[in-house]
């Protein structure tokens, strides 16, 4: 199974309840593709908010909604995303994801790209999530 890996939880105080990231993976990119999308779950044990992510290999990570109406998908930005008190959020394709723009380098498999969560409890969260081949739906069970 490939999972990630949890680098640091820095800039929380020490009563700030931590945020559990699970799961997390990305998706390779083409040639000259300068967008990627990034997935993962969350749970804060007492609720909390992401409020914004970014990411040493992109120019901006947004948080996004994907929806179909009527055959027509699209995605909406979100300014921030609440988790419930102890319930997993799953950031998954097709539902909420991360967005990353403008690349400053191509995703390859196998690699690592790198995420700062900021939460407004819990601070911020520094993950590690694998990158998977492009055709990938996400870590093998």
């Amino acid at each position: 199974m490939i999972g990630f890996l949890l680098l640091a939880t820095a800039a929380r105080g020490a009563d700030a309840p931590a945020v559990a990231v699970s799961g997390g993976w990305a998706r390779a990119t083409l040639p000259h593709q300068d967008e990627a999308a990034a997935y993962l779950t969350l749970r804060s044990p007492g609720g909390d908010t992401l409020t914004a992510i970014d990411s040493p290999d992109a120019g901006m990570v947004m948080l996004h909604q994907s929806t179909q109406r009527n055959g027509v998908a699209s995605m909406q930005d979100m300014d921030s995303l609440a988790l419930p008190a102890g319930q997993p959020v799953a950031l998954a394709p097709g539902g909420t994801h991360l967005m990353l723009m403008d690349m400053k380098h191509g995703l390859k498999a196998g690699e690592t790209l790198r995420l700062s969560l900021h939460f407004t409890k819990a601070g911020t969260v520094s993950v590690a999530v694998p990158v998977l081949p492009v055709g990938a739906t996400g870590p093998a069970p």
